[in-house]
């Protein structure tokens, strides 16, 4: 994994939050049936999805139209 320079005062100042996430072994295979089901709209929670190498250059880019962003990494 490579990793990126960020500028901390950015997201001091911004109040951007980078946020994991852990995947629990036992439950991936019924997150995926539920997805794969299309009961439920999850594309409207997307705002924005793009490689890890755009981060940097998105986390700098002019406001969004949005409060909170769901950057999803390919």
């Amino acid at each position: 994994m490579k990793s990126k320079e960020v500028e901390p005062f950015k997201i001091y100042s911004e109040e951007i939050s980078i946020t994991g996430s852990y995947v629990n072994p036992f439950t991936m295979q019924r997150a995926v049936k539920i997805l794969n089901s299309n009961e439920f709209l999850f594309q409207k929670l997307l705002t924005d999805v793009g490689d890890l190498s755009e981060i940097i250059k998105y986390i700098s880019s002019d406001p969004k139209s949005f409060l909170k962003a769901a950057y999803i990494i390919q």
